[in-house]
């Protein structure tokens, strides 16, 4: 689920494939931040432009999240989501766990 909404963007084959996550997640409205160690990444989403939903339906909406994510990595490269810890959507802080991978 998402995928598909995570694919919409054209990006630069040379971009940092980390900030071009960052830059679709915030478009949809996740407010991200970013901490790095090494290969290891964690985008802390600030905001659920959701959480009325997410409040009743958490699988499914964080599901979509999830996705969104990944089909930004598939398009990309150089990174692997791998998996969204999520928090009570009403205040936020659900964060994805990422990392970075040799590009081909």
């Amino acid at each position: 689920m998402g995928r598909r909404a995570g694919v919409r963007s054209d990006p630069d084959a040379a971009a940092d494939p980390i900030e071009t996550l960052v830059e679709e997640m915030a478009r949809h409205g996740f407010d991200p931040v970013v901490t790095r160690d090494g290969d290891e990444v964690e985008v802390t989403l600030r905001s659920c432009p959701f959480a009325s939903a997410a409040v009743r339906d958490p699988g499914t909406v964080c599901g979509i999240h999830l996705g969104i994510a990944r089909g930004v990595a598939d398009l990309v490269g150089g990174m692997v989501v791998d998996e969204l810890v999520p928090h009570d959507p009403r205040r936020a802080g659900c964060r994805l766990r990422v990392h970075l991978e040799a590009r081909e």
